[in-house]
């Protein structure tokens, strides 16, 4: 018998995670198992009191929120299936989500991780595939140009110019519906822990394809996911994950120039860059957000202080 397990990582989900569970409750499953497992990273609200989810699953509690790539590892420790979904709490599988990822990796053995389509709560395609990025492509970042025209000046990672209504194989499909093989996993190794959040799932595929691995977006298949999540209730912080996760997985892949290129960039330039693009948005409210987190970057890179 197939078996699979969904693991979820939560923090603060709130009503998020169970929408979740009760939205896999209802999938439609035939021939194989699934098994949940909730790995919580410290949650201080009421996400795990207030559940309704009648279903089982297992609950492993962190004493503390030990980042969103290293409780993903607490998750896979516990796996013995032939796959695993790593599913994000802020998202909501469809009734047929589950039963046609299965099947799609049970008749397409080349396939090492899949990706599915992601609607939003407007009822819109949202870019869910990325590229591996380069310091060109981050370059355009930095000084607005893939704002200003994502078709001609790609964005870094994310497929904004990609076709979401066809089937492809790509770099990198998001994380926050990253279904694989357990095979594959215990290949290459798992998530990097280096990356509290943001780009461990970008760093995990490059490796898998880097290992004669294949990545695949299916566009016959979708999930509801909110975006944001949780992380629009730590903005700042959100900005530091992000910037701090950029520059790690530059050091990993990069040469060390184009790296330290992309660090003086980061740092020195692009806070210039991001204050301009705000005051012209007329998004003042977001100018505190911004200076906090460059705040804790330098704190962290300068003064080599842990936030």
């Amino acid at each position: 018998m197939v078996t699979l397990d969904i693991v979820i990582v939560n923090w603060n989900s709130g009503e998020l995670l169970n929408n979740c569970l009760n939205s896999i409750d209802k999938s439609n499953i035939i021939g194989f198992l699934i098994n949940i497992v909730v790995v919580d990273n410290a949650s201080s609200d009421d996400s795990l009191n207030g559940l309704t989810y009648k279903g089982k699953y297992i609950l492993l509690k962190n004493n503390e929120n030990i980042g969103f790539a290293k409780a993903c590892n607490v998750g896979l420790m516990q796996s013995s299936s032939k796959y695993i979904l790593f599913l994000n709490p802020d998202a909501e599988v469809r009734e047929n989500t589950i039963q046609k990822a299965v099947n799609k990796m049970e008749t397409n053995e080349n396939i090492s991780v899949l990706g599915v389509k992601y609607i939003d709560e407007n009822g819109n395609v949202a870019p869910s595939c990325s590229r591996f990025p380069k310091l060109r492509y981050y370059f355009y970042d930095i000084i607005g140009l893939s704002k200003i025209n994502p078709k001609l000046f790609y964005h870094a990672t994310i497929m904004s110019d990609m076709d979401y209504s066809k089937s492809t194989f790509v770099d990198e499909v998001s994380g926050a519906f990253y279904f694989c093989r357990k095979s594959v996993l215990d290949r290459v190794g798992g998530f990097d822990e280096r990356y509290f959040v943001y780009y461990e799932e970008l760093d995990l595929s490059y490796r898998i394809k880097k290992s004669g691995g294949a990545i695949f977006y299916d566009a016959d298949n979708e999930i509801y996911h909110k975006g944001g999540g949780v992380s629009d209730q730590v903005k700042a912080k959100r900005l530091l994950y992000n910037l701090r996760s950029r520059i790690e997985y530059s050091f990993k892949h990069f040469s060390n120039f184009k790296a330290i290129v992309l660090f003086i960039l980061t740092m020195f330039f692009e806070p210039f860059t991001r204050l301009v693009y705000l005051i012209i948005g007329g998004r003042f409210t977001e100018i505190n957000d911004l200076v906090r987190g460059y705040y804790y970057l330098f704190q962290y890179y300068i003064f080599r202080k842990n936030i």
